[in-house]
């Protein structure tokens, strides 16, 4: 008996990951910024918070779910413009604050799913984990910008140079998400 409830849980969270998966991996079919085909409403709209999201996987992730009809906060610093699908973030709820230090606007708030594109920072990481594991169904890390730097570029191709080593030379502000 003592069994059935991790083998419940564990398929709660794999049936909300599998919902989940279409909007972290739409990168496969909705990268441009041309309208791609309307599609159908997701059966159950989802709460969806992206820590970072103006730039890189962001302003595409928040594209694809806001066509299948989910609601999407996003938590920045305020200070990246996106550069694509700027037409849309007026549809989106922006909490400004800093991973390093000003958590405060994600407390005492629910969603469904958290998507964190910008947890370069092991600390920040942890910290907004531990903040939000009560008050989120799923928590998807993406890190995929850590194998290129500088992390500025406006695009990014399969074919690019991988960064292997972080560069004895690197400052903080170089890293900017």
């Amino acid at each position: 008996m003592s069994h059935q409830l991790p083998r419940r849980r564990f398929l709660e969270k794999s049936l909300k990951a599998a919902a989940v998966l279409p909007v972290t991996g739409m990168l496969l079919n909705a990268c441009s910024e041309e309208a791609s085909e309307p599609v159908s409403d997701s059966p159950t709209p989802l709460n969806i918070l992206i820590l970072g999201g103006t730039s890189f996987l962001g302003p595409h992730q928040i594209a694809y779910a806001l066509e299948r009809g989910h609601k999407i906060t996003t938590f920045t610093r305020g200070k990246s413009v996106p550069t694509v699908h700027q037409d849309i973030f007026d549809q989106v709820e922006s909490l400004v604050g800093d991973r390093k230090d000003n958590l405060e606007a994600l407390k005492g708030r629910k969603w469904d799913v958290v998507i964190d594109n910008s947890g370069r920072d092991v600390s920040w990481t942890e910290a907004t984990a531990e903040l939000l594991k009560d008050n989120v169904d799923l928590y998807v890390y993406t890190s995929s910008t850590g194998v290129f730097y500088p992390y500025t570029k406006d695009s990014y191709l399969e074919s690019d140079e991988v960064l292997l080593e972080e560069p004895e030379s690197v400052e903080d502000e170089d890293m900017k998400i």
